[in-house]
């Protein structure tokens, strides 16, 4: 799967539809991070809930609470604001 960190493919996520390049924090995102599970996927419910569940990893929003949402966005934040997470573009029909 295109960003999934393997075969020397980009390590991809995305929060709220908008795709950052991780590869810098392989140790994190990569095959042996603690966070692998997100490579390659929309991970807003995930950081806006804690939840690292395969049901958790998606863009659904649908029922989250304002808290939970505005966490969500405090994680968009970060990825926007790193030096080494690349912005990379929007998912399609974003």
């Amino acid at each position: 799967e295109y960003g999934d960190g393997l075969e020397g493919r980009p390590i991809l996520l995305s929060v709220f539809g908008r795709v950052y390049d991780v590869s810098s924090g392989s140790k994190f995102y990569g095959p042996e991070g603690s966070y692998n599970m997100f490579a390659g996927k929309d991970v807003t419910r995930a950081l806006s809930t804690g939840c690292k569940a395969e049901d958790c990893i998606t863009r659904d929003t649908e029922g989250l609470t304002k808290k939970q949402i505005a966490e969500g966005k405090r994680w968009l934040s970060f990825f926007q604001m790193h030096d080494k997470y690349a912005y990379v573009g929007n998912l399609e029909g974003d």
